[in-house]
């Protein structure tokens, strides 16, 4: 009987393998929301990404969505110290900090698995990578989109046409000043500019400032720099008269009075839901100058000034691997996957034809932001080339970023990776102060003729000297040995 049990066993296990009933590993990929989340759909999107991933890779995933990129910054420290089950996790300098993360030992190193397990990736994207090491290693998968970076706005169609206005004429920040003027006057029910981040953030492309890759609130570097001389932004007159541009709106009515205590998250529903009349950028994609707005009809956007590639254009949006993970080479290759199966990158992003969206006969497609499934992000999910064009977009986009990504200007820091071994306690002093003072200060909620000097004493005090010491010294050994001039 024994014999006879043993041989039922194996040939049932024969079988399973022969025809493919093994059971397909699980993963756990955690990734912000985006678009109208959360999304009341997502299951049957995820179900049927999933019977595509079983049949074809033999895996399934639990796709974790704790929230929009703020929530989702506020969870995911604590998701990965607690040490939840996770493989794939999305990762940047903006929302789950990437370099701080990968420097405690949270992802794994891919420099030696791209090349073996994901050689499209590796092919696409191994010059921009260099941008993603942390002491020497990348830990990181860049989602392939704009890398350039230019300062731009974007206005609802309608009040375009209603009020006239030339966009073409837009050559600084300043110059909208009259068109704020009158959103004022004749729109009560808009906020005239979202101030979900400062203006002078926005305007650092504009300014020609790129960061050392860490602390791009408080820390710069200049694109067109002689020397690359790292400098704290309240220090540089151009970044200030951003900072008083905004304080002169504030004090205009054209910020909202209270906007200070709305987190990032509560901006983004704001403007997703038509009640901002201007947002700033600092992501310009040619060919998409007109997208869908979630709360229907088209934004336009206006770039204005110069564009680069520095290296925060790539730690902006990065899938990383757990270290803690028992399926890395299985999580790497469902990255090169979703990287080169357009149907299923698409079906992630944005859902099922005929349910989340139609397609027309010249292969653009129409989404509806209220059928439950409608991210709008791309980014989040890999190789942004892959994805359909919206109605009203242009179809070369794809060609037309790509070309602008290699022709605009590349910051001298591209490739620099700091050691943050010896500077741990200055970074987090910083960042402390940082998370008081950045907000009102540099959006002009609170008068910075007053502040400011406050805001650069506590900055001494938590250690900015002995930072920005360190991080130059680093910069400049990194320029001698690169031969950077």
């Amino acid at each position: 009987m024994k014999r006879i049990a043993a041989m039922a066993l194996t040939v049932t296990m024969l079988m399973t393998s022969v025809l493919g009933f093994s059971k397909p590993v699980e993963l756990v990929w955690y990734l912000p929301g985006g678009g109208t989340f959360p999304y009341t759909d997502s299951k049957v999107v995820y179900d049927a990404v999933n019977e595509i991933l079983a049949k074809n890779l033999n895996v399934v995933i639990d796709f974790k969505v704790p929230g929009a990129p703020g929530q989702y910054n506020d969870l995911m420290p604590l998701n990965m110290a607690a040490g939840e089950k996770m493989d794939l996790i999305f990762t940047s300098h903006w929302s789950n900090n990437y370099v701080k993360a990968a420097s405690n030992g949270l992802y794994a190193p891919l420099d030696t698995l791209l090349p073996k397990l994901a050689p499209t990736i590796w092919k696409d994207t191994k010059d921009m990578l260099t941008a993603a090491k942390v002491n020497g290693k990348i830990y990181g998968v860049w989602g392939q989109q704009i890398a350039a970076k230019t300062s731009n706005l974007n206005v609802r169609d309608t009040l375009i046409s209603k009020y006239g206005w030339d966009f073409a004429k837009l050559k600084s920040p300043a110059d909208i000043e009259p068109m704020l003027a009158q959103v004022k006057a004749g729109e009560p029910e808009l906020i005239p500019l979202s101030t979900r981040k400062p203006v002078a953030e926005w305007m650092l492309p504009y300014l020609g400032i790129t960061g050392v890759g860490i602390l791009p609130e408080v820390l710069g570097t200049r694109v067109d720099d002689g020397k690359v001389k790292v400098f704290s932004l309240i220090d540089d007159a151009k970044y200030l008269e951003m900072v008083n541009l905004s304080r002169s709106w504030y004090e205009k009515g054209y910020l909202a009075k209270d906007g200070f205590t709305y987190s990032n998250d509560q901006w983004g529903q704001m403007k997703n839901s038509g009640k901002v009349a201007f947002d700033f950028h600092n992501t310009w994609k040619p060919g998409e100058e007109v997208t869908p707005a979630p709360f229907g009809g088209m934004l336009v956007t206006a770039p204005f000034g110069q564009s680069f590639v520095e290296g925060l254009s790539i730690i902006a949006n990065l899938t990383a691997v757990s270290s803690r993970s028992k399926n890395i080479e299985t999580s790497v290759k469902v990255m090169e996957y979703f990287w080169t199966h357009p149907e299923v990158f698409n079906m992630i992003v944005w859902g099922l034809e005929g349910r989340h969206y139609t397609k027309t006969a010249d292969g653009k497609i129409q989404p509806d932001p209220k059928a439950g499934y409608f991210t709008n992000s791309a980014y989040i999910y890999g190789n942004t080339f892959l994805s359909y064009p919206v109605v009203g977009s242009n179809p070369a986009a794809a060609k037309m970023t790509y070309d602008l990504n290699q022709r605009a200007k590349k910051a001298k820091t591209m490739g620099f990776s700091l050691n943050l071994d010896s500077i741990k306690t200055q970074v987090a002093m910083v960042t402390s102060v940082k998370d008081q003072f950045y907000v009102p200060v540099v959006n002009g909620y609170i008068d910075p003729v007053e502040n400011l000097p406050k805001y650069r004493a506590a900055l001494k005090k938590a250690g900015i000297d002995e930072l920005l010491a360190e991080i130059q010294k680093q910069l400049d050994a990194w320029a001698k040995a690169n031969n950077v001039k």
